[in-house]
């Protein structure tokens, strides 16, 4: 039997246009639970970042990885672009996700 995972590239910020974090998961639900109670990194836990607002499946973690380089380079305009092409009014995610498990 081989092991799969599922891998997501995510952004989480704290406010509409404010901070956005972007990052790689294997655990998409736990990391925003630690995000949630403020036990993420450092950056995470400085800038308060807990709201979901962007996330996108990846086929394994080289993709997961190639995407978060590629995404992290982009002007903020074009991050803000890609929050807004799927998630408009830039609501929290995370109860989306969590009931989806």
């Amino acid at each position: 039997m081989v092991w799969q995972s599922e891998y997501y590239v995510y952004m989480v910020a704290d406010r509409p246009y404010g901070t956005l974090l972007v990052s790689i998961t294997n655990d998409l639900i736990g990391s925003m639970e630690r995000y949630r109670l403020g036990t993420g990194d450092y950056i995470a836990r400085k800038c308060r970042v807990d709201r979901l607002v962007y996330f996108e499946r990846a086929r394994n973690i080289t993709d997961a990885i190639t995407q978060e380089s590629q995404i992290r380079k982009w002007l903020r305009k074009w991050k803000i672009g890609l929050i807004e092409s799927r998630n408009p009014g830039w609501k929290d995610l995370y109860d989306e996700v969590a009931a989806r498990k």
